[in-house]
């Protein structure tokens, strides 16, 4: 279902975006994509079961729950035989658990592309964007060479992006390595790094929060599912819709909206910072109230000479994620910098502290020297 109150219009600014043509009311049910049409690690695990000579060995469809999703599928055309049908008859349950979501989901996109017509899924591929698009994004600059932009970003971006670099190159490395040991033609034919790169991005960029089972053993990162159409909602910082999964991926309106408006859909509480190294674009910076300045590297490098103190804030989960806004101190800033200027870490102060009892003051006269400290150097490092 898509609401008739509903466009899909591609603008300047925003490439494909969607608008209401009447007046929308709140908690008006806007879209519904069953989960037949979604990509996520059930569904494909539910597709490539078809081809496999034991289906049975797919035993996370032992229960009423994903027994729906194998009967969501039933119709799904699997088209002709050819080298990645082959591909697919060859790959293990057990193989296939054994990777990510993003792994598994970048893929089976790829392998799909490469079968054209006699894909299922090939309209989800012509709405995909190109790898052109993904330009913006840091980490791309590494893999073309453009070194010199690269060194240009503050430091937690060129942090972000390199991590996110790794992290492709393992996934690729990795599914490389699983093609490698079942077929004996040239891998490139399967999986082709700027095809896996283009696929691997929209899944980056495009992927919705939704719990896997807990029996797959995956990571939180990994409890995505994309959704065709709902990738078109643009974001914003405010929660103007609101998301329901139940045998479909539903999204409600979350206020009214006039004709004419773009409708939106908060992607989470991110700053600029994040939304360029993932998404690669930015927010006017007077709409973005999460952007922030990560101060972790300097605060941790104020406990390098005492690792009880180190040991202490693991342990109480308060260590790492230090960031600061234009109008709030995060309060596991608070916690750290009480750590820090606290002689017995075992105090009746810091403990009460801790646990929300007193709102710090104690350790204010200190932590407002330290901080304005840090971001003196903070302001010096930018110019």
């Amino acid at each position: 279902f898509i609401s008739p109150k509903l466009a899909l219009i591609n603008t300047k600014e925003q490439g494909n975006s969607i608008y209401s043509t009447d007046k929308i009311f709140k908690n008006e049910l806007l879209i519904s994509i069953p989960s037949k049409y979604n990509l996520n690690f059930i569904t494909i695990l539910a597709f490539l079961r078809k081809f496999n000579s034991d289906p049975q060995s797919f035993v996370i469809f032992g229960t009423p729950k994903y027994d729906e999703v194998l009967r969501s599928q039933e119709d799904l055309e699997l088209g002709n035989d050819s080298i990645y049908t082959d591909l697919y008859k060859k790959l293990t349950y057990d193989e296939l658990i054994q990777l990510s979501s993003f792994q598994l989901v970048s893929f089976f996109l790829t392998i799909e592309f490469k079968r054209g017509i006699e894909s299922w899924w090939q309209p989800f591929f012509d709405v995909l964007p190109g790898l052109e698009d993904f330009s913006n994004i840091p980490f791309t600059w590494l893999i073309n060479g453009d070194d010199d932009y690269f060194e240009k970003l503050p430091l937690t971006a060129r942090d972000h992006s390199l991590k996110q670099f790794n992290k492709f190159n393992k996934d690729f490395k990795s599914l490389c390595e699983l093609i490698d040991s079942k077929i004996d033609n040239d891998i490139e034919r399967y999986l082709p790094k700027d095809l896996f790169l283009r696929f691997w991005l929209c899944c980056n960029s495009r992927c919705l929060y939704m719990k896997l089972d807990e029996k797959l053993n995956q990571k939180n990162e990994d409890n995505f599912t994309m959704v065709p159409f709902v990738d078109f909602l643009n974001h914003d910082v405010e929660e103007n819709c609101f998301v329901k999964v139940t045998n479909a991926f539903k999204i409600y309106s979350g206020l009214i909206y006039k004709p004419r408006s773009q409708i939106y859909l908060s992607y989470g509480p991110h700053s600029n910072e994040f939304l360029l190294c993932e998404y690669g674009f930015l927010l006017n910076r007077n709409e973005n109230r999460w952007n922030c300045i990560d101060l972790s590297k300097e605060i941790l490098a104020l406990f390098e000479k005492n690792p009880e103190k180190i040991a202490f804030l693991k342990k109480i989960d308060y260590y790492d994620n230090y960031f600061i806004t234009t109008t709030d101190i995060s309060f596991r800033i608070e916690i750290a910098l009480a750590v820090l200027s606290e002689k017995d870490i075992n105090s009746k102060n810091l403990k009460l502290f801790i646990e929300g009892m007193t709102d710090g003051s104690h350790y204010r006269k200190e932590r407002t020297k330290i901080l304005s400290n840090l971001l003196n150097k903070t302001i010096e490092d930018c110019k």
